[in-house]
């Protein structure tokens, strides 16, 4: 038995009783998500009815009623990176498709491995779930990455802090900050699953919340999962003499063993 306090996110009625509820109350200024259901104890269908049609019909309701200024946040899977890139058009199909028509996609219904279900959380997820905006493509520096990659600059003045969103399987090749004084980079993770690695060290596994200093002149890359779109806050850290050197791609074969 549900009740409004204890829905059936993989109802839209269910939902829509939770909202009504929440909107007796007050204003609807915040919503967090972190309802989901394991690939080691439930089938295919229960995982996309709930992760894929449930996340969406959340996000579309409450997307109407959702007071200004009021934010939200989906708590996504994390075992989808363990799997390989989903292509462009699927992302595109699970972006565009209408929330009623998502689990008659065909290559959803081709899934059977109950991990393979858990993976799609993709960057139209992450930017509406995230609280800095994806910006757009990142054209400027597209020659320093292998994948998509998007650029929101926040800001330019004091601090500079720019809003760096891949898409599945996207990272930038080895680079160094130089100085000849301070300088580097901190790295705020805000969305998604990720990689940081250090020339000579093993690659480190990001998440939301986790904070990354690179010192200058230490040689580095630092990207998505192969499954999982990734943003993070790159903060330039003030410095006399500061450069940037772009190095070599990261090895396809070596990436694809994380």
């Amino acid at each position: 038995m549900r009740s409004a306090l204890n829905p059936w996110i993989s109802s839209r009625e269910s939902i829509l009783k939770l909202i009504e509820y929440a909107q007796g109350i007050g204003n609807i200024t915040n919503l967090i998500n972190a309802a989901g259901v394991s690939p080691s104890q439930a089938p295919v269908s229960a995982i996309l009815k709930v992760d894929l049609y449930g996340t969406a019909v959340l996000l579309e309701e409450f997307g109407k009623v959702i007071a200004e200024g009021g934010s939200g946040v989906i708590v996504s899977s994390q075992s989808g990176h363990r799997l390989g890139a989903l292509s462009e058009e699927q992302n595109r199909e699970l972006a565009t498709t209408p929330t009623e028509e998502l689990l008659e996609l065909p290559f959803l219904k081709e899934i059977t491995d109950t991990l393979k279900a858990y993976q799609y959380f993709n960057l139209d997820e992450l930017d509406k779930s995230s609280v800095f905006t994806v910006g757009p493509e990142n054209t400027k520096y597209a020659q320093y990455f292998d994948g998509k990659s998007y650029l929101n600059m926040l800001s330019l003045e004091q601090v500079i802090i720019g809003n760096v969103t891949f898409g599945p399987g996207c990272r930038n090749h080895w680079h160094i900050h130089h100085a000849a004084k301070g300088g580097g980079q901190i790295l705020l993770v805000t969305a998604g699953r990720g990689w940081y690695q250090e020339w000579g060290k093993s690659a480190l596994a990001l998440k939301a919340g986790d904070v990354v200093n690179i010192p200058a002149g230490v040689k580095h890359w630092h990207g998505a999962a192969k499954a999982s779109a990734f943003q993070h806050l790159a903060i330039e850290v003030p410095g006399e003499e500061t450069s940037t050197e772009w190095c070599e791609p990261v090895d396809e074969a070596e990436y694809g063993k994380l």
